[in-house]
């Protein structure tokens, strides 16, 4: 599986469409959308295909990304469609179960980019309704040799007026290929979401005025390796929450090996912080898979040293809270007994750093064991907290609700399930810690 699309709740019911490839541990050469339905955005139910390509299209051909909208009560798919080596633009309504679609006779409702713009990528359609009631539809491309969004403008989703890019690359140079995007109101301003070819979603945060964004502000989602293609979409209760696609970080061969490749990551909810920066964090309903809990408080780790814990497990969740130390430390995790495997996450305060090194994460030599991190200033005299998710090969770190780090770890051996944490260049205080073992999200 790869790309979320088509995040909606409807009648209750959360309803996840993706990507994917029902046949091989490979991208799909003609690209489907799974279904997956759930009431609480933890517990997940498969349903059959959305929309299975054509067993007579040609390579490439069939449903690439989209979104899912609520057209004045006909649930509603916009979507990539890719015949005859062009890219354009569907729609799909559905009768109200969201299990089957009809592709409306109108479509593409645009077949082909703007005349006369040297477009050579023009996909991924993202659409939302604004004040005044018209849909605003957005998409990724390539103008000119530059990553853009190009915007388009309808009263009904199915005849569309161009309105000219909305953002090109002139100043970042984040990648040739602007894709997924995401427009949306977030308080009083506009957030643009892009994903770009480094395998990161970039944010810009801007005025919007209804024909042209004026970006103010600019950052990464998220600053781990391989989260991609993230959608955000409103819920019932009103909250902006997102999912993206992890992407694996192993050879193909052993992804074949595996016999599966690609997840997705935990629903967050989408905020600005305190400085105005965009940030995710897990969702409230997360608690819900908490089991057994492991608690320490006040431990101090001497310096240059390490502890290791009474507790072991491969899908946890953890909040730690370090008194503020001049030093570099945090956690230890998915270590063997004899310390040939382990991945450490933690701060290193000379250099400002925050960092999930996994350069022994894994025996393997198919995977990628490389230090992912990012610079963050720790406020002095303010404690460091740490909210982790590790569920098997994946790891999801929050730091002070403002920073978040999504790696992939590949473990060979079956018992590298030790916990610890660790201290250099001075001592550190664990305020305290918390390890809850985490239920499954399967029934049966």
């Amino acid at each position: 599986m790869n790309d979320p699309n088509g995040l909606i709740q409807w009648e209750g019911l959360y309803h996840l469409f993706y990507q994917c490839n029902p046949t091989s541990p490979t991208l799909a050469r003609n690209p489907e959308w799974g279904h997956a339905v759930s009431e609480d955005l933890l517990h997940w139910r498969d349903l059959p295909l959305a929309m299975p390509s054509d067993p007579k299209a040609k390579p490439k051909e069939g449903y690439w990304s989209g979104c899912a909208v609520n057209d004045h009560g006909v649930p509603s798919i916009l979507y990539t469609e890719y015949r005859d080596s062009h890219q354009m633009v569907s729609l799909s309504t559905s009768e109200g179960d969201l299990m089957n679609w009809a592709r409306d006779p109108r479509s593409p409702v645009i077949p082909a980019p703007p005349a006369g713009m040297n477009i050579t990528d023009f996909r991924d359609p993202y659409v939302f309704q604004d004040e005044k009631g018209s849909w605003i539809m957005v998409l990724g491309g390539i103008v000119d040799g530059r990553g853009a969004v190009i915007s388009y403008k309808s009263a009904d989703l199915r005849s569309w007026d161009y309105h000219g890019p909305l953002l090109t690359d002139r100043e970042h140079a984040l990648g040739p290929m602007w894709e997924c995007p995401n427009l949306f109101k977030l308080d009083s301003g506009y957030v643009l979401t892009i994903s770009v070819g480094d395998r990161a979603v970039y944010y810009f945060i801007g005025d919007y005025d209804g024909e042209r964004f004026l970006p103010l502000k600019f950052g990464k989602v998220d600053y781990g390796k391989g989260y991609y293609a993230s959608q955000v979409f409103r819920d019932q209760r009103g909250r902006l929450l997102s999912l993206a696609w992890l992407m694996e970080d192993r050879s193909p061969q052993a992804q074949a090996s595996a016999g599966w490749s690609g997840v997705l990551s935990l629903p967050r909810l989408v905020r600005l912080s305190s400085d105005d920066s965009l940030v995710s964090g897990p969702i409230e309903e997360m608690k819900q898979l908490r089991g057994d809990d492991f608690h320490i408080q006040n431990v101090t780790i001497p310096p240059a040293s390490e502890i290791a814990l009474p507790v072991e497990g491969s899908s946890l969740e953890i909040q730690a809270e370090f008194e503020f130390s001049p030093s570099c430390h945090g956690l230890k995790l998915c270590c063997s007994p004899d310390e040939r495997e382990e991945t450490f996450v933690g701060y290193d305060f000379l250099t400002q750093q925050v960092f999930v090194d996994r350069q022994q994460s894994s025996l393997s030599p198919e995977v990628n064991r490389g230090i992912v991190k990012t610079a963050y200033r720790q406020k002095e005299h303010e404690p460091l907290r740490l909210h982790l998710f590790l569920d098997r090969s994946v790891m999801e770190v929050f730091v002070d609700n403002a920073i978040a780090i999504t790696t992939r770890l590949y473990p060979t051996r079956p018992d590298s399930l030790g916990i610890g944490a660790f201290a250099r260049q001075g001592a550190v205080t664990i305020k305290s810690l918390d390890i809850w073992k985490m239920k499954s999200i399967w029934t049966s």
